[in-house]
């Protein structure tokens, strides 16, 4: 999974969750099922022997930026948009200078309407940008 900088990958190393659920169902036989949430990213799959499900997320192969519900809060008080943005929204400020809820919720509102995160789409278009803070850094 690409975790960040230091790791080493590189997308043809990838291989496409539609594979893995083959190589799975090979084995163990899969059915599709919808997810229960409209918003999920994962596909869910159960095993027709009745044993369980599981989830595979497709953000490399299959991007779904367009779609994201998704935010992360730093522990220094960034928002961040996006799992591989290079910058985050600072709350610290306005929270340290006072700002009430309200005026927390029409800041991150803002930046919700106008960003432009896409890393992953344009990952796999092979223009994704150089810079982005590191999964760990905002609990990837």
């Amino acid at each position: 999974m690409d975790v960040g900088t230091g790791n080493g990958w590189c997308m043809d190393s990838v291989v496409p969750s539609t594979e893995v659920a083959e190589r799975i169902g090979a084995n163990w036989p899969l059915e599709r099922v919808q997810a229960l949430d409209a918003g999920c990213v994962a596909r869910h799959y159960r095993y027709q022997d009745g044993g369980g499900w599981l989830g595979l997320i497709s953000s490399v192969t299959e991007p779904f930026c367009a779609g994201c519900d998704r935010a992360r809060l730093s522990a220094e008080g960034s928002l961040y948009t996006c799992l591989f943005a290079s910058r985050g929204l600072d709350l610290k400020t306005a929270l340290r200078a006072g700002a009430d809820d309200t005026q927390l919720l029409g800041l991150i509102l803002e930046r919700w309407r106008v960003r432009d995160d896409r890393y992953s789409e344009l990952r796999t278009l092979g223009t994704s940008p150089r810079t982005r803070v590191e999964m760990f850094h905002i609990g990837g």
